[in-house]
């Protein structure tokens, strides 16, 4: 939902709805992936645009499609995956209002699971850590594309992580693909860290 274009978001997110069903005819599985965030500016610099960029493309934008699809996810006792992050435990002290938005999608999470669960729809979340993207919203500088490493700068900040690299964009989407299997079928309400261990540290 683009609230930056001044759109009815609830008219955007239901066209996004009615094309898929129009399209496939049904509903099993939705995953709530969109955020944009003005990343590296402190609460204290925060603009009000900034601050309602990250909550309605991140926290509001995952409500909407949540009720949206809920009706078609009932025929089909679907499933609903949001990509959350570390960051909606522990802060970042670089992006404030962005891990807002995410500790607020874990306790939306929590409540559709209960919502939801009288008709199989099941709700879980993805906490991944660092992945390796071509750039990250309101920051074009793109992570370097010769390797899985980030900047050395990130290192001298932050903990490395356990496991060797930052997360790869397949490591969530097969996460994403086993919550919303039938493997899955007894699994609502948990929060699956896909960090490298990077938490642990």
């Amino acid at each position: 939902a683009d609230v930056s274009a001044g759109q009815d978001n609830e008219a955007v997110v239901q066209n996004v709805i009615d094309k898929a069903i129009e399209e496939f005819g049904r509903i099993d599985a939705v995953v709530n992936n969109a955020q944009a965030s003005a990343s590296g500016v402190t609460i204290a610099d925060h603009t009000m645009d900034q601050f309602n960029l990250a909550i309605y493309s991140g926290l509001y934008a995952t409500y909407l499609y949540m009720q949206k699809a809920y009706p078609h996810l009932k025929e089909t006792k679907g499933s609903i995956t949001c990509i959350s992050s570390v960051h909606g435990k522990r802060p970042t002290d670089f992006d404030p209002v962005y891990a807002m938005t995410k500790g607020g999608m874990h306790m939306l999470m929590r409540e559709a699971a209960i919502e939801f669960a009288k008709y199989g729809v099941r709700v879980n979340m993805i906490m991944p850590a660092g992945v390796k993207i071509e750039f990250k919203s309101g920051n074009p500088r793109p992570f370097p594309k010769a390797s899985f490493e980030l900047p050395r700068e990130f290192y001298e900040k932050y903990p490395a992580y356990p496991l060797g690299r930052i997360g790869l964009p397949d490591d969530d989407g097969w996460a994403c693909v086993y919550l919303a299997s039938e493997e899955a079928e007894h699994i609502s309400g948990a929060c699956l860290r896909a960090d490298g261990a990077a938490m642990l540290l």
